[in-house]
């Protein structure tokens, strides 16, 4: 899902989820555990909502990683100094 780059990604560490991922904002929270099946959400349900349509854009495009991206070498002008 990262390789997808959204905007808004929360990441958090729990005794119950280890390392998750999700998305948060001021009235609630939802994280998905990256090592099972665990997943956990407070609030009005509105992360969860956003965190569901995240996973399916990501599911919709192929569910690309990122070892799928290629790097660019980019030049820039030096603008000072």
């Amino acid at each position: 899902m990262l390789g997808t780059n959204p905007q808004g990604i929360t990441t958090a560490s729990t005794p119950i989820l280890k390392t998750a991922i999700g998305f948060s904002q001021p009235d609630s929270i939802a994280l998905l555990s990256q090592t099972d099946n665990n997943y956990a959400e407070s609030g009005t349900g509105d992360a969860a909502i956003k965190l569901s349509q995240w996973i399916s854009d990501w599911r919709a495009v192929g569910r690309p990683s990122f070892d799928q991206y290629k790097p660019l070498d980019h030049q820039t002008k030096k603008i000072c100094g």
